[in-house]
């Protein structure tokens, strides 16, 4: 990996290459468009925002091709995802604060589930529609119909889909960050990734959502699942941290672990009540 990254950041022509070719398999049914996305946060986080977006500019030539064509696809959402990595690592280069771009995702993430259900106001309807005929192709064996089924998660469906997403972009930078450290033989993203604890806003965001919900307003609900992963991370964080001091918090993050595979939800509230309770008490210096 070492040798791989030096190689890429040696010339700015062999990250274009291999970034470029890692957009364009996609449209071949090969899977390497998280290689672009990944490449993308590592020159921007090395070189910065500028050598960044011009590497942002020849993956999306896939997407550019694909748009004078009128074909819409994984191309774009390919574009979207590294646009956003982009943005986020020009901000993690500048302000080296994990807690930041968190709050900075968050907002974004409401503020767009907030536009799409005042641009689109049959979302819902929309997203009943295509659950149940997803479900209904698929012949899960539920207790519940489809139809049911669909109502229930169609609340929130856009906001966990966009949970997924942003988690994805999270990832992605992560390990882009990770990489630069083992190039320059760092322990810099190690000690930054422990210390990822939430702010005033975070908060404030999550309690003015939950007001909403309350009162019943449509989005805020929906909006919910994204201004909960920057406490999933942090929550993260805040477990490896415990388990650097004392092994046996070890078990505990080992579950974590296997629940986002079989109990994502389960997984995900525990992260997050260890996060808020963090952001209140600063359990590391306990």
């Amino acid at each position: 990996m070492k040798r791989f990254g030096e190689f890429l950041l040696a010339k700015d022509a062999n990250a274009i290459l291999v970034a470029f070719l890692a957009a364009l398999l996609p449209l071949f049914y090969l899977p390497t468009g998280f290689i672009a996305a990944i490449i993308l946060g590592l020159v921007t986080l090395k070189k910065g925002p500028k050598a960044g977006f011009w590497l942002l500019a020849w993956i999306a030539l896939p997407s550019i091709a694909l748009l004078v064509l009128h074909q819409v696809g994984v191309a774009d959402l390919l574009l979207l995802r590294c646009g956003v990595i982009w943005v986020l690592a020009a901000l993690l280069y500048r302000y080296h604060s994990w807690a930041l771009l968190l709050e900075v995702l968050a907002v974004a993430g409401v503020v767009g589930i907030a536009l799409l259900h005042a641009f689109k106001p049959d979302i819902l309807q929309w997203w009943i529609t295509e659950l149940t005929r997803y479900l209904s192709q698929m012949h899960w064996k539920i207790q519940i119909t489809p139809e049911v089924f669909a109502q229930r998660i169609a609340p929130i469906a856009s906001g966990v889909s966009a949970f997924f997403f942003a988690a994805t972009i999270v990832l992605e930078l992560i390990v882009a960050r990770w990489w630069q450290s083992v190039i320059v033989n760092s322990s810099e993203f190690a000690q930054a990734f422990l210390q990822i604890r939430m702010g005033k806003v975070t908060v404030a965001l999550l309690g003015l959502l939950l007001l909403l919900v309350a009162l019943k307003v449509p989005f805020a609900l929906d909006a919910l699942p994204i201004a909960l992963l920057p406490f999933c991370i942090a929550g993260l964080s805040l477990l490896h941290f415990l388990v650097r001091q004392k092994k046996q918090w070890m078990f505990l993050l080992v579950l974590i672990y296997v629940g986002f595979f079989f109990l994502p939800v389960m997984a995900v509230s525990v992260l997050v009540i260890m996060a808020f309770i963090d952001t209140g008490r600063n359990l590391r210096k306990n």
